[in-house]
């Protein structure tokens, strides 16, 4: 756990080798990011030479250099110039994700540039890359929570002519705010109650979603998810991703987040995915609502200790003044050692701390339902006013049609009787119905 309670991020690793015998062969990270090419007017940095004063400021000079470039697809145009590329948004052990503009489309995207090259100690298996493409494509409907993923917008390839090196290009939907631990980050280290809920609920229904489609994310963590402006939680990076049926590979994931059954000492080989998933979301839930890492060692920040701690169980049970019972039981039961006795995505969404609604966010839904009623009252007296008014402007037309027509029909008559010459008594005429009686049955 870093100072002034400020979680720190870490890269995905693979601390396993993978079964020879899997046809289906894994992705094995390497332990280092991709080669880093610098410019030609980047000079390299000797960290071990004494740390004087005027070294020291030379050092951030040339950080500042290195930092200007740090990956050779850095602004320049790639992919036959169909993309324009910026700056590094993040690197992880195999990849690098850059901040480019479509050209055709002229929509900003995420580049995420893998390295195929064989020759490269950090290229990965074209197979594990036609698998994250699957899986992203299988995640692009609306339908079943698709909205809370990235959407995959190509797949292309790019062949430096500098290095010779051959990239694959994954473009995807550029995504704005921030990563969920940036975000945890911005807000003094941790988050509430009811805004850890809203966007738990949304991991859920996401991961929920993943696994529907037969497989699993087995990397989840704050870094993997994105939040923007309105708090809308998106899942991103799908390069550890594996079928349901298929998961074999142990060591797998980011350390702070590994079931116990992914460490290989204490493994029996066999693992159900779906509650690797499940442990990593409650280790993202712990570090919303307390803001450090459950199984960290806080003297050390040892790794290994982190790893003992997982298999043991041991964490830091949050006090009810730190956190609420009902959230404390549902990440208890996230994390338990044993898969088998591991929450299950069905129990959690049912759990009682997901189901209630806490005092505060009650008492804003009174007030809005208040004012909506409210609201609603003043309209309905408005509409009952505009009938009224509407019916007595109604009225007054038909009084004044009424009169006209009796007007116009007397002086009808008195036409017709300056015009006729009065009949003998036996020759008159009944007089037909006037014209006003008929106009009033009409408008009956």
């Amino acid at each position: 756990m870093c100072t002034n309670n400020t979680a720190r991020k870490q890269s995905s690793t693979m601390v396993a080798v993978v079964e020879e015998e899997e046809e289906d062969y894994e992705m094995e990270q390497a332990s280092s990011p991709l080669p880093i090419v610098p410019s030609s007017n980047t000079t390299s940095i000797d960290f071990n030479k004494q740390d004087t004063d005027q070294h020291r400021g030379k050092k951030n000079e040339e950080m500042q250099t290195v930092k200007q470039r740090l990956h050779e697809l850095e602004n320049t145009y790639i992919c036959n110039n169909r993309y324009k590329t910026e700056f590094e948004i993040n690197r992880g052990a195999t990849a690098v994700v850059i901040a480019g503009i479509d050209c055709a489309s002229k929509r900003r995207v995420a580049l995420k540039v893998m390295d195929v090259s064989k020759k490269e100690l950090t290229s990965i298996p074209l197979d594990c890359i036609k698998r994250e493409i699957k899986y992203a494509q299988s995640l692009a409907s609306e339908e079943d929570g698709g909205c809370h993923f990235a959407r995959l917008l190509n797949v292309t390839n790019h062949h430096s002519l500098t290095t010779g090196r051959e990239y694959v290009v994954l473009c995807w939907e550029l995504l704005e705010g921030l990563d969920l631990l940036d975000h945890i980050n911005s807000k003094g280290g941790k988050l509430d109650d009811e805004e850890s809920k809203h966007l738990f609920k949304q991991l859920l229904k996401a991961v929920s979603t993943i696994h529907k489609r037969k497989f699993a994310h087995r990397d989840l963590k704050p870094d993997n998810c994105f939040v923007d402006n309105k708090l809308n939680l998106k899942v991103i990076d799908f390069g550890l991703s594996k079928g349901l049926q298929s998961a074999k590979t142990l060591g797998i994931g980011t350390p702070d987040y590994m079931a116990p059954e992914l460490i290989k000492q204490h493994s029996s080989g066999n693992y159900d995915p779906v509650k690797i998933d499940v442990f990593a979301m409650g280790v993202t839930l712990y570090l919303m609502l307390m803001g450090k890492y459950p199984f960290e060692d806080q003297t050390s920040h040892s790794q290994t200790r982190t790893l003992k701690n997982i298999i043991e169980g041991r964490y830091k049970r949050p006090s009810q003044e730190e956190m609420d019972p009902r959230a404390a039981n549902l990440i208890e039961c996230m994390l338990k050692p044993s898969p088998e006795h591991r929450a299950t995505l069905k129990d959690i969404k049912t759990h009682q701390w997901l189901l209630t609604v806490s005092a505060d966010a009650a008492a804003d839904n009174n007030n809005k339902s208040n004012k909506n009623n409210k609201a609603n009252d003043n309209n309905n007296n408005d509409e009952r006013k505009n009938v009224s008014k509407s019916d007595n402007n109604t009225c007054d037309n038909n009084n004044n049609n009424n009169n006209n027509n009796n007007n116009n029909n007397n002086n009808n008559n008195n036409d017709d009787n300056e015009k006729m010459e009065s009949p003998p008594p036996s020759q008159t005429k009944k007089a037909p119905a006037s014209s006003w009686f008929s106009s009033l049955r009409k408008q009956k």
